[in-house]
């Protein structure tokens, strides 16, 4: 049994399984960060390797050619950064937008930003892909400008892709949680929180 689609109205038949509350779990909000800080390695390892493989002579030279000063390299790097964080969200709330039909909600709490479709009930399968889009796509998109762009904007590329990776550290943590139920579940993404309904 499956869901039929994205709805306003969850049907009788569900009712609340969990709620993960970002806002209020400060546990859970700290233990991802943490997890986040240890992926930062892998990630960056792995985003390397692949950048490596794209461009295996000039990905040194992005590295070691300076030719803008230290304090303009480091405001590039701070803005390829804060275009990122802006770009995972809009990714899902492109996502929301395709697969709800609605324009999706967006809003900054905290220490994380968010995008959410809180009047919608959204079948396991593709939230999956809600939570999983910004990481492939910005990621893919990376890779390809990797490719083409002049070699001193590999570096803060590399370093936006990297951090959108550890960022999707949440994203990831749901998604994981969401695989292992069953597809009939639905869920409310309300930004800050979202709640998990599934059959009794």
């Amino acid at each position: 049994m499956t869901n039929k689609g994205p709805t306003t109205q969850l049907p009788t038949s569900h009712s609340l399984l969990r709620a993960i509350d970002f806002s209020k779990d400060r546990r859970l909000l700290i233990g991802l960060n943490i997890i986040g800080l240890i992926l930062l390695f892998p990630f960056g390892w792995l985003f390397t390797r692949i950048a490596s493989i794209l461009r295996p002579a000039t990905l040194a030279q992005g590295v070691n050619i300076v030719s803008f000063s230290a304090i303009a390299y480091l405001i590039i790097i701070i803005t390829i950064i804060v275009i990122f964080i802006i770009l995972h969200e809009v990714v899902h709330g492109i996502f929301f937008w395709i697969i709800t039909g609605s324009k999706p909600v967006f809003g900054f709490k905290g220490a994380y930003a968010y995008a959410a479709a809180p009047g919608w009930f959204i079948p396991r399968n593709p939230y999956l892909w809600i939570g999983l889009s910004p990481l492939v796509v910005l990621s893919l998109t990376g890779f390809v400008l990797i490719t083409v762009l002049p070699v001193n904007w590999l570096l803060p590329i590399m370093i936006g892709l990297i951090f959108n990776a550890v960022g999707s550290v949440g994203d990831l943590y749901v998604v994981f949680w969401l695989f292992l139920k069953p597809a009939t579940v639905y869920i409310q993404d309300q930004g800050d929180a979202i709640n998990i309904y599934g059959l009794p």
